[in-house]
């Protein structure tokens, strides 16, 4: 249904289009090139289109938004694996 409100395709009396299993949309309407399975992922929705300046505005906030959130989640990452790998460290005695 997300994709369908994305998309803002009508059916010839006016309803919504709902995409069926067969239906396809170019990569360049996502942010990474390619659709994501994942709900959290900024492209597991189209969101890239020509509709408005308003709705341009939006792709670019999620864009941003997406981009720093990635930053901030490898960071997480990193620094799990140091606090991990420091855990597992032998100690060494000075005896």
């Amino acid at each position: 249904m997300q994709w369908a409100v994305a998309i803002r395709r009508k059916k010839r009396g006016g309803d919504l289009w709902i995409p069926g299993v067969g239906a396809r949309i170019c990569f360049a309407h996502f942010v990474e090139g390619k659709r994501s399975d994942d709900p959290n992922h900024i492209d597991y929705v189209p969101s890239i289109f020509n509709y408005n300046d308003d709705s341009r505005a939006r792709s670019r906030i999620k864009i941003q938004r997406h981009k720093r959130h990635a930053v901030v989640t490898k960071k997480r990452a990193e620094a799990q694996e140091r606090e991990r790998v420091s855990i597992q460290a032998p100690r060494t005695s000075t005896e």
